[in-house]
């Protein structure tokens, strides 16, 4: 049975197989953790005016809502990849990251 640590450690061990495949990259930064916990972090080491594009990866249960305030509420980030395994369980995340600003968002 796979445990959510499994889990966290199979994704990051894929990563450093990607980082060291994809020689190119050298302005990418990796967290495991919450979105919400390493945002501000992350974004605070980029120089001012950098281009920033968010890959967002979630669990088929989409993303948390706190994760999408966070990516929103960032004026830096110019562009998000949303990686989706089921569009149908995407789209109110879609809806979510674009519509136009409101109480919520």
């Amino acid at each position: 049975m796979c445990n959510s640590t499994v889990r966290i450690t199979d994704a990051v061990t894929c990563m450093y197989v990607n980082v060291r495949v994809c020689v190119e990259c050298k302005n990418v930064a990796y967290r495991c953790g919450k979105v919400e916990e390493h945002i501000d972090g992350v974004l605070n080491q980029m120089p001012f005016g950098a281009p920033v594009v968010a890959v967002l990866d979630p669990p088929r249960s989409g993303v948390h809502s706190s994760v999408i305030s966070a990516v929103r509420g960032r004026n830096s980030i110019q562009r998000v990849i949303f990686v989706a395994c089921d569009a149908k369980q995407a789209i109110k995340n879609l809806v979510d990251l674009c519509r136009p600003a409101s109480n919520r968002y």
